[in-house]
């Protein structure tokens, strides 16, 4: 592991992540054609994971996690993505001031 890097804790949940992908697929497509055209499966997985799902339910059966997929609203997506759009890196982060006005130059 590279110095400075924390290893994230596996949800209990992933291992069903392979079983869960038609239920996720099937979300994927609902949300696309409702606008949001570059959603992944995965996105939708980190969405559960880290707002339905902070809370683990120690022996949750294989139906629950389905219907938590196929119920997600478009607007608790919606809301999601937005808020990790913000929490994103910075266009400041890394850049010092001489590397951002040589974008600007003619």
């Amino acid at each position: 592991m590279k110095e400075g890097m924390v290893m994230e804790e596996k949800h209990p949940y992933q291992a069903y992540y392979g079983h869960m992908l038609p239920a996720l697929k099937n979300k994927k497509e609902e949300l696309q054609l409702l606008g949001f055209d570059a959603v992944k499966e995965e996105d939708i997985w980190q969405c559960l994971i880290k707002k339905k799902w902070k809370k683990p339910i120690e022996d949750i059966h294989i139906y629950e996690i389905m219907d938590d997929i196929l119920s997600l609203a478009p607007g608790t997506f919606m809301t999601f993505t937005t808020i990790e759009a913000y929490k994103g890196p910075s266009l400041l982060d890394g850049n010092s001031l001489e590397e951002l006005a040589e974008l600007f130059r003619d």
